[in-house]
């Protein structure tokens, strides 16, 4: 592992010990090196985070390979259960009448549940 980090040069495709995945931009520093993550996006990493270099058999499908269909189309949207209807039971576990309604009020919290 410590050859692996010392021989990085600028170039190469790295992946990291968190699953990260880029390509050395500057490996002239003895503790760190610079990784380009996206488009002009430089991190720099400790060597040790380097897990593996990743070789041309582990990259993706070359571009010249048939590319995958877009559909502009939007899907038809999936239809949603009423909340007119009672789903409850005709009678509640303490035995206590059901429901008519799903009583549903939204308040000021943030996914629609009451503050305590």
């Amino acid at each position: 592992m410590a050859a692996l980090q010392t021989s990085l040069e600028a170039g190469d495709v790295v992946s990291t010990t968190s699953g990260l995945r880029g390509t050395v931009v500057d490996a002239s520093y003895e503790d760190t090196i610079d990784l380009e993550i996206a488009d002009g996006v430089v991190t720099t990493w400790v060597r040790a985070a380097i897990r593996e270099r990743i070789t041309a058999a582990d990259e993706p499908v070359a571009a010249d390979a048939e590319a995958p269909t877009v559909v502009d189309a939007a899907a038809a949207p999936a239809e949603r259960p009423s909340l007119e209807k009672s789903h409850a039971p005709a009678e509640s576990f303490d035995g206590s009448p059901a429901l008519d309604k799903v009583a549903m009020e939204k308040d000021d919290s943030t996914n629609g549940s009451p503050r305590s």
